[in-house]
C-alpha cells in the first residue's frame, strides 16, 4: 500500500510502507502476478525488484501434481493398511472378539479346577471323607454294597 496515495500498485518502491519492497518482498504488478501463475515466467522482470541472491521460479499446478499423486497414493497405502493390515483396525477387533472367547472358556476351566481341588482336599490321606469314597467306588470302580440293588441298561 502507497503510503501517498492509498493505491495498492501506484508506487515505487521506496514510497512503500512495511516490509513490502525491501530485497526480501519485492513490489509486484498484477500483471507480474499473472506471468508468474500462468506463464511460468520468472519471478522478477527487469521492472520489478530484482532480488540480489537469485531468481525465484514459480512452479505451475502441472509440475506439482506428480509430487501431489505421490503423497496422496502414500497416504492411501498407510490408511489400507490402518485398517485392513496385519495389526490393523480389523484385526484388533478379531482379538478382542477372540479374547471374549478364551476369557469364557478361562472361568469354565477355572471352574472345572476348583472342583478337583476340592475333590483333592476330600481325599486327603489323614481323613478322607466317607462320601466322597463311596461315590468313587461306584462310578469308577463299579463297587456296590450286597443288598444294592443295580439296573443294566
Amino acid at each position: 500500500m502507497c503510503a501517498q496515495t492509498g493505491k495498492p500498485y501506484a508506487c515505487q518502491p521506496s514510497q512503500i510502507t512495511g516490509l513490502a519492497g525491501t530485497d526480501f518482498y519485492p513490489v509486484l504488478t498484477p500483471r507480474d502476478l499473472y506471468k508468474i501463475m500462468f506463464l511460468d515466467v520468472p519471478a522478477y522482470t527487469s521492472n520489478t525488484v530484482q532480488r540480489k541472491s537469485q531468481l525465484r521460479y514459480r512452479r505451475s499446478w502441472l509440475n506439482q501434481l506428480p509430487v501431489l499423486l505421490c503423497c496422496l497414493s502414500a497416504t492411501g497405502y498407510f490408511v489400507h493398511h490402518a485398517i485392513h493390515g496385519r495389526h490393523g483396525f480389523e484385526a484388533r477387533a478379531r482379538l478382542i472378539e477372540r479374547s471374549s472367547v478364551l476369557e469364557f472358556e478361562i472361568k469354565s476351566l477355572e471352574a472345572v479346577r476348583s472342583h478337583l481341588a476340592r475333590d483333592v482336599a476330600l481325599l486327603a490321606p489323614e481323613h478322607p471323607a466317607p462320601d466322597l469314597v463311596e461315590e468313587i467306588a461306584r462310578d469308577v470302580l463299579g463297587f456296590s454294597y450286597p443288598n444294592d440293588f443295580v439296573f443294566q441298561p
